[in-house]
Order: C-alpha cells, then structure tokens, then sequence
C-alpha cells in the first residue's frame, strides 16, 4: 500500500470516520461529511475496499442496508488519522498571520 491509496479528496475524512465509529452505514457516512454527493461517496468507498482498508457489508433486510467497516489495515492507521485531526484541529484554532497583499 502505498501513500496514493489517501490521496483524493474525502478520502482521509471517510477513513477517520469508519475508523472511529467502526461499522458505519452509508447514510451516516453522507450525513457526517457535508458536501460530497452520493456518486462520489460511493466512488471514495470502492476505492477504500479495493485497497483494503474498509469492508462493504450488505445487510439483508428491508430497505437493503449497507454498512461499512474498519479492515485491520485501517485500525493500524487509527494513531495517525488522530494525530491528523488534531494537527487540524490546532491550525484551525491558531492565530495565523495574514496574508501580505
């Protein structure tokens, strides 16, 4: 696995969620990351499961249910995707400089 599988926008965000919340139904997944349409989410989904790090589960019930979980290639990620948000977190909370004009 290379660094490529997290390039793309979403992607990271996606990760950390499922990660954090191990089994996570799609519904969720749109719900927690404002903005991203249903084509797209589904698109960064099949890429996380093609490389890995999620596993797609299809419940058998009425609607049909569509879960997503944390492979243990992900969870492995578990101390890096904290260290990210909270490097995200603290920039966005800092005092940075304006630009010059």
């Amino acid at each position: 696995m290379s660094l490529e599988v997290l390039s793309g926008r979403w992607t990271l965000t996606l990760l950390a969620i499922v990660v954090e919340q191990g089994e996570t139904r799609f519904s969720e997944l749109a719900r927690r990351v404002p903005g991203i349409s249903p084509a797209i989410l589904s698109q960064r989904l099949r890429l996380l499961e093609t490389d890995g790090l999620i596993m797609r589960t299809v419940h058998d019930s009425t609607p049909v249910r569509v879960s997503y979980t944390p492979t243990g290639d992900a969870l492995a990620l578990r101390t890096v995707l904290e260290d990210l948000q909270r490097w995200a977190e603290s920039r966005s909370r800092s005092d940075r400089p304006a630009s010059a004009s």
